[in-house]
Order: C-alpha cells, then structure tokens, then sequence
C-alpha cells in the first residue's frame, strides 16, 4: 500500500490508489505516488497546522527569513 508521510510519520491513505509520475521529457511513468484523497488532505492541514501553532515546536521558533 502506497504511504503518505502525515504527521512526522508514514501512514495509509483512506485508499490504496496511486498515480504515474511521467517524465515530461519522454513522457514514460518512472514511478507511482499514493493518490491522496480530501480526507488524507484534512489530516495533512490539520497536522501542519497543530506544528505551525505549536510554541514549542520548530516551526515557532524559526525565523520568518528561513
């Protein structure tokens, strides 16, 4: 099963779907990507935006330049 990596962890999506990733060059599929859906999305946000709000975290303490 293709995996999204969500949340500092590699997880499943809500469907084992994946898509081609085409060489726009030669137009040959080198290899596959899990196809995300709207609920993978949701859970991706939210986990972006609990690690942006965090204040403790990384992301607070990183300068606006980075």
């Amino acid at each position: 099963m293709p995996l999204h990596f969500i949340d500092g962890a590699a997880t499943a999506g809500e469907r084992a779907e994946t898509l081609p990733v085409v060489d726009p060059s030669t137009g040959a599929a080198f290899d596959t990507i899990p196809r995300g859906t709207a609920g993978d999305v949701d859970r991706a946000v939210a986990a972006a935006r609990r690690a942006a709000d965090d204040p403790r975290g990384a992301w607070a303490k990183m300068p606006p330049v980075e």
